[in-house]
């Protein structure tokens, strides 16, 4: 099977083709007991850079998957092919290690469920049925553009908010529920399960100005 790598933002500059591993690298050669102390935070996620970046990473910010990261360490290129003296298969050399940023940056969102009834006339009437989660997550804004067709000016934005993940998203059809954020509602589009551990769950919406 051949590999290929996802799109990452480093400090929100789209960078392609990066190998993402959920969880810390496994370590390989290290007997127990020459372990003497931790060795250090684990990471959330082991990424892997093509030989292509030319960039530091060093203290930077990595976005994966919808969740922004911090970088650990120092990372930079093996350049094994050089170690070597040989040609070099791999397309990537940089062993990046990250984890999730999920306590200074985050904000009060609230997820919520509607339901629908009928008016006289035969019309949708939306009502709230209740909060499915609240609490503190992550908001990032994706895109947003102005609409000037019509005789005032309607704004959309795109928004992923990550939030920890809730059962009941598989359940429930996401054309009923709403994140509440900032004062705004946002009409949810897709939910992902961005770990597969249902640790985080990323939820893209849509607001309508």
């Amino acid at each position: 099977m051949k590999l290929r790598g996802e799109r990452v933002l480093v400090n929100g500059s789209p960078v392609d083709d990066v190998l993402v591993h959920i969880g810390d690298f496994e370590r390989s050669n290290i007997e127990a007991d020459d372990i003497k102390e931790p060795l250090g935070v684990k990471a959330d996620y082991t990424l892997y850079f093509p030989m292509t970046f030319n960039g530091d990473l060093t203290g930077k910010e990595i976005t994966v998957r919808n969740i922004t990261c911090k970088v650990l360490g120092h990372p930079d290129h093996e350049r094994p092919e050089q170690v070597f003296d040989r040609n070099w298969l791999g397309r990537w050399d940089m062993t990046v290690r990250v984890e999730k940023v999920m306590d200074s940056k985050t904000e009060a969102i609230s997820v919520w469920r509607w339901s629908f009834t009928r008016d006289e006339l035969g019309d949708m009437v939306p009502d709230i049925m209740g909060i499915i989660w609240t609490g503190r997550g992550q908001a990032r804004k994706a895109s947003g553009q102005t609409d000037e067709k019509h005789e005032g000016t309607i704004a959309e934005e795109v928004w992923y908010f990550v939030i920890p993940w809730n059962n009941q998203y598989k359940s429930i059809p996401v054309q009923q529920l709403t994140v509440s954020y900032n004062n705004r509602t946002y009409r949810v589009e897709d939910i992902q399960d961005v770990d597969w551990k249902h640790e985080y769950a990323s939820i893209k919406a849509v607001y309508h100005g």
